[in-house]
């Protein structure tokens, strides 16, 4: 017979009447308080006892703050809140707004006639602006087939008249100077895939040929981006990073941890590096960090824009849509990599309706399943307001669409981030100024 054991815990005394509706957690020294709304403040240890007993008033240095914020629920107006919350929930039910096109795969290339097909129906989205992600796979880049997208794309957009931007994630080391001329003419912004603080000659040397473009064509501000890549070989480095992207021209990247396979990075020294890197970066004061950029206007902005990796309900499917070769529409890339991707397959461009693949069921489980504020772990989190999962990555790692806060290496690799944000945010100092200035 197992031993029973009794634990007693303290409570601290209460009166709920009093107060306004936060999620609150320990972090840096004190409590960190944030509402459904995006507003924070952080009390020490001693400040939040009296919050929460009823002994923190008017007197106090805290208290006008904690009040304007709606931690008080004493003049806190309902239908204002309401409202806040529409505007920054906004992104529900607009449409996709990114759409991922692979250009080739294998020794197949995307025909003509499905890109025309695909281009028709991301035309369809209820959104008013929209972004196409092109990436060529292993063929070479195909110029004649950018040209009729961006050409096909601006000729429907007469009749529709939404915000269009392009994407190319392409290592400009396969760019001459007519594709990085053409490129830049076109305002096609190319990204870069790199690996840690090291960057090749021969894309160092790609980079150079469209900054040259941009200087040739007058576009001042035209610049290579980067996905940044960090594993356990190169964590260690993360501090090195913005200097040697500066260096090669490159004002914006985000940092991508590898958190599975061989070289797989911990929550712990993911969370190391990428504050590491957040304070090299604000001190050159010309690299921004997208991801950390988006986390700190959530924490500042009521109605900021929800970038479809830190929302709830998600983006995958419902804020992005990805299309195969032969037009296939999917929730995302990594459905692709699936064992089995037909399960997550939502219809097919040129066949299927925009409004079936909007209601399509699986959309429906995907909205569930990345519901943060119904989801045991995330729903009194402190975090929540800033975070967003994607279930295709669960599922992929689990076959279970739902995340686990505690165990998935995926949401604690951005829980880590927001994290990191908000050590910064807190201190109120010159690095949080600069780190506001990232917000747009």
């Amino acid at each position: 017979m197992s031993p029973n054991a009794v634990v007693s815990v303290a409570s601290r005394p209460v009166k709920p009447e009093l107060l306004g509706y936060f999620r609150f957690g320990s972090f840096a020294g004190g409590v960190l308080l944030t509402t459904e709304l995006g507003e924070w403040h952080h009390l020490d240890d001693a400040a939040f006892r009296a919050l929460l007993s009823g002994e923190l008033g008017p007197e106090s240095a805290e208290f006008s703050a904690l009040s304007s914020k709606g931690f008080f629920r004493d003049g806190l107006d309902l239908e204002s809140v309401a409202s806040a919350v529409r505007r920054r929930k906004k992104y529900v039910g607009i449409g996709p707004t990114l759409h991922v096109l692979t250009l080739s795969e294998g020794d197949t290339r995307l025909a003509v006639a499905v890109a025309k097909d695909i281009l028709d129906f991301a035309m369809l989205s209820t959104s008013a602006s929209l972004e196409f992600r092109l990436t060529p796979g292993e063929q070479p880049l195909d110029m004649d087939l950018l040209a009729f997208l961006l050409q096909y794309g601006t000729e429907k957009n007469r009749y529709e008249g939404k915000t269009l931007s392009w994407r190319l994630d392409i290592d400009p080391a396969r760019l001459n100077d007519e594709a990085a001329a053409w490129l830049v003419d076109k305002r096609v912004r190319v990204r870069a895939p790199l690996h840690g603080s090291t960057i090749p000659a021969d894309t160092a040397a790609g980079i150079q040929r469209v900054i040259d473009a941009a200087k040739a064509k007058r576009r001042d501000g035209v610049a290579v981006e980067a996905n940044v890549s960090l594993d356990r070989t190169n964590a260690a480095g993360a501090a090195s990073i913005p200097a040697a992207l500066a260096a090669a021209g490159i004002a914006r990247v985000k940092l991508v941890p590898v958190v599975e396979g061989d070289h797989a990075l911990n929550t712990d020294a993911w969370k190391t590096a990428y504050a590491e890197f957040i304070d090299a970066a604000l001190a050159t004061g010309t690299v921004v960090e997208e991801s950390a950029a988006v986390i700190a206007q959530r924490a500042t902005r009521v109605d900021a824009d929800a970038d479809p990796d830190f929302r709830s309900p998600g983006g995958a499917g419902a804020a992005r849509l990805a299309y195969d070769m032969d037009g296939r529409i999917f929730p995302g890339t990594l459905a692709f990599k699936l064992d089995d991707p037909d399960m997550f397959l939502l219809g097919r461009a040129g066949q299927t309706s925009y409004k079936d693949v909007t209601r399509h069921a699986t959309q429906r489980a995907l909205a569930l399943a990345s519901l943060l504020e119904a989801l045991p772990g995330f729903a009194e989190h402190w975090a929540t307001p800033f975070l967003g999962v994607d279930p295709l990555e669960s599922f992929a790692r689990t076959g279970d669409l739902f995340p686990r806060l505690p165990t998935d290496p995926h949401v604690g690799a951005r829980l880590a981030q927001v994290e990191a944000v908000f050590g910064v945010l807190v201190g109120e100092d010159a690095r949080s100024a600069s780190l506001r200035a990232w917000v747009v």
